[in-house]
């Protein structure tokens, strides 16, 4: 504290000049992380968004395969189940869209699908396409071409029929259930990135409100070092300028400030001492006058004795005078 009072007054205003700047300076860094971050997480939803509708899609596709499985064992005409087989491949078409559009990204009906980037769910999709590829659909293939047999007339095990019929339905369950973990954790990712942007927003909100209520204290702090000094030395200058020669400042600080203080001090030191050294000589003039009042005083006195003096020898003198010439008339004269 007493080393920054000390401190240079320039030294001073270049520093809170650059401390000002810095705290702005991490304002606006945090404030292009946070948004950045912000930035990212929304994009994040906006890319993992479609991967549910993709998901849906596929299960969609799945669900209607699985429809048409039972739709296959009611057929009675070869066109009514090559009418239903294409359908089929319409459903096998729109699951592998989709699946390839979670992988790769693809512009569909339902919108742009970005690619995942998240590796789990990556998996999942191929481990779905592959189950799809490698088992649903060769069990509805065995199914149709059993129909189609019994269609031409051609005798088929009922008990085989069935136990294709239960594995394929098993299997569209399983196919199911594997594209709800992709749903899962699409929102999952979407849930993260959305209480990663509040995190985000109220950490910044708490760290400009930290780092402003930290400026203002900085600014009240600073604004007292240099002012409050500068205020005490204007009203202390100013009982100068009103004759009041008997204040003293105080400022232990080294800075101009603090020169100036001491300067003024100084000078109502010296202007003390000379008023003080006036006054002692007027009182010495004033004693001096005093002493010559009194020896004119007594110089007059001795000049009016003096001259009653005067004038009694002259009366002596003028009647010795006299008497010598009434001596001289009184004597005869002889020839």
């Amino acid at each position: 504290m007493q080393k920054f009072k000390d401190l240079n007054l320039s030294i001073k205003l270049i520093g809170s000049f650059l401390l000002v700047s810095l705290i702005a300076i991490t304002i606006t860094i945090s404030g292009v992380i946070g948004l950045k971050t912000i930035n990212s997480n929304f994009i994040k939803v906006l890319e993992t968004s479609p991967l549910i509708d993709a998901a849906m899609e596929m299960k969609i596709a799945v669900a209607r395969d699985m429809q048409m499985i039972m739709e296959i064992l009611a057929l009675g005409s070869e066109k009514e189940l090559n009418d239903v087989w294409k359908e089929h491949e319409t459903f096998v078409k729109e699951f592998e869209l989709f699946a390839g559009a979670v992988l790769e990204g693809a512009e569909t009906e339902e919108g742009i699908i970005y690619p995942s980037t998240d590796e789990k769910l990556r998996d999942i999709v191929k481990k779905a396409e592959k189950f799809h590829s490698d088992e649903f659909q060769p069990k509805i293939k065995h199914m149709f071409d059993l129909v189609l047999k019994r269609i031409n007339g051609e005798e088929i095990s009922l008990e085989e029929l069935g136990k294709y019929d239960k594995k394929a339905d098993e299997v569209g369950e399983k196919m199911l259930i594997i594209l709800g973990e992709i749903e899962d954790i699409a929102r999952l990712d979407i849930h993260e990135a959305q209480i990663h942007t509040s995190d985000t927003t109220n950490f910044q909100i708490k760290l400009l409100s930290g780092i402003g209520v930290i400026s203002i204290l900085l600014g009240f702090f600073i604004t007292k070092i240099i002012v409050t000094p500068i205020s005490r030395a204007n009203d202390f200058a100013g009982k100068i300028a009103k004759g009041d020669l008997t204040q003293h400042i105080n400022l232990n600080q080294k800075d101009e400030i603090g020169t100036l203080a001491e300067s003024l001090n100084n000078m109502s030191k010296n202007l003390r001492q000379m008023f003080t050294d006036i006054a002692s000589g007027t009182n010495t003039l004033n004693t001096s006058s005093t002493e010559l009042s009194d020896i004119s005083a007594t110089i007059t006195t001795h000049a009016a004795d003096t001259a009653d003096k005067s004038n009694t020898v002259a009366a002596a003198a003028e009647e010795m005078s006299s008497n010598m010439d009434s001596v001289a008339a009184a004597q005869p004269i002889f020839t």
